[in-house]
């Protein structure tokens, strides 16, 4: 029985080095019983804590002074669920968002994989969506150009609702 849950860890351990994350707990959070890792990709820090959060760390940014900000983002990975909570003076019900603590190891393994999966996934879409707007304004570029350059060829119906074609595509 005890070798079956050594090897589940094992394999979940595997999952997050598939992801190519790198284990890098400090002593500290060793004596407490929680767990870090590093994910070199996207340059943050995933940590599993024993009570049974997982929790995202992104690395200290420059302020508008230039200075560095002293505290890291962090954010909960944890799944929710919504709960209702009731006001004790008031007696007043409120909708209230609930985290879920994960109780097992590999629960949380689990979750810090998702999370490091969906945050590199956004950090590719926010990259093509920027390539994408450099890419609209080149062309828009290029056709404030076009317009001003070659006014005498616009006059062309078939030029002329291309370029009314692009621009309703750029706007």
């Amino acid at each position: 029985m005890q070798c079956l849950f050594f090897t589940k860890i094992k394999q979940k351990m595997n999952k997050l080095q598939a992801l190519k994350c790198i284990e890098v707990t400090s002593q500290k959070q060793a004596d407490n019983g929680n767990v870090c890792y590093h994910d070199p990709i996207a340059n943050c820090d995933y940590i599993l804590y024993e009570n049974g959060y997982v929790r995202r760390s992104l690395p200290r940014a420059r302020n508008y002074y230039g200075r560095l900000d002293s505290t890291h983002a962090i954010y909960q990975l944890n799944p929710t669920k919504m709960e209702k909570y009731v006001n004790e003076w008031s007696g007043n019900v409120f909708d209230t968002k609930v985290r879920i603590m994960l109780p097992t190891h590999e629960a949380r393994m689990e979750c810090a994989a998702r999370g490091v999966v969906n945050y590199r996934n956004t950090l590719n879409k926010r990259e093509r969506v920027k390539l994408m707007r450099g890419a609209i304004n080149n062309i828009k570029a290029l056709i404030s150009n076009l317009e001003g350059e070659h006014s005498a060829l616009w006059n062309h119906s078939k030029l002329d609702n291309t370029l009314t074609e692009i621009k309703t595509l750029v706007k």
